[in-house]
Parts: C-alpha cells; sequence; structure tokens
C-alpha cells in the first residue's frame, strides 16, 4: 500500500476512534443528566418534605402561642372586668352615702328656710 492509502486508513480509523468516543461521551453524558436529574429530584423532595416538617412545627408553636395569648387575655380580661365591678361597687355606695348626706343636709336647711321664714309651727 502506498502512503496515500495508509494515511486514509489511519484518517479513517482516527475518524471511527472519534466518532466511538463521541457516541460514549454522548451516552455517558446522558448517564450523567439522568443523575443529576435524580439527584435533584430527590434533593427536591428531601427539601420539601422538610420545610413541611418546619412548618407544621412552626404552625404547632404558633397555634400554642395564640391559645396562651388568648388564656391570658381572657384572664386579664376577667381580672379587669371584676375589678371595675368592685370599683363601681365603691363609688356608688359612696355616692349613695353622698347623696343621702345631701338630702339631709337639704332637708334640714330647708326646715330651717321653713322656719326662718314662718317661725315655729304650732304644736
Amino acid at each position: 500500500m502506498g502512503r496515500l492509502t495508509e494515511d486514509m486508513t489511519g484518517l479513517c480509523n482516527e475518524i471511527e476512534a472519534l466518532r466511538n468516543k463521541r457516541e460514549g461521551f454522548i451516552a455517558n453524558l446522558g448517564h450523567g443528566v439522568a443523575e443529576l436529574k435524580e439527584g435533584f429530584r430527590n434533593d427536591r423532595s428531601e427539601m420539601a418534605r422538610k420545610m413541611k416538617a418546619d412548618l407544621r412545627g412552626f404552625l404547632t408553636e404558633l397555634k400554642d402561642d395564640v391559645a396562651d395569648m388568648k388564656a391570658g387575655f381572657n384572664s386579664d380580661h376577667a381580672d379587669m372586668a371584676k375589678k371595675l365591678r368592685d370599683d363601681l361597687g365603691t363609688f356608688i355606695s359612696k355616692l349613695t352615702n353622698t347623696v343621702g348626706v345631701l338630702r339631709k343636709e337639704f332637708t334640714e336647711d330647708i326646715v330651717g328656710a321653713h322656719k326662718a321664714w314662718f317661725g315655729y309651727s304650732p304644736r
């Protein structure tokens, strides 16, 4: 064989070797992409599970906090209402006593004015 034939044969062999390498590369690339997809899918699923668990925990804590706040509010409200009732009772009691004293003084003033104006009434 001549030099041209050997070069052509070598070139054909090199082309075929490169083609085989390219096909292998493409096949490996496909496997790599498939593995990446699977890994991404698994990571995403795990992340979603973890996030859901964290969210459930957060919501549970939030519900507990709200329940505690509500219980505290109800307790404080009951205490304030009792104090208000007690204070209003004390105020009304004092007001009733004050009105009684004022009525007595007013009655005495009217009697005194009547005596001053008309004198003592005969018995």
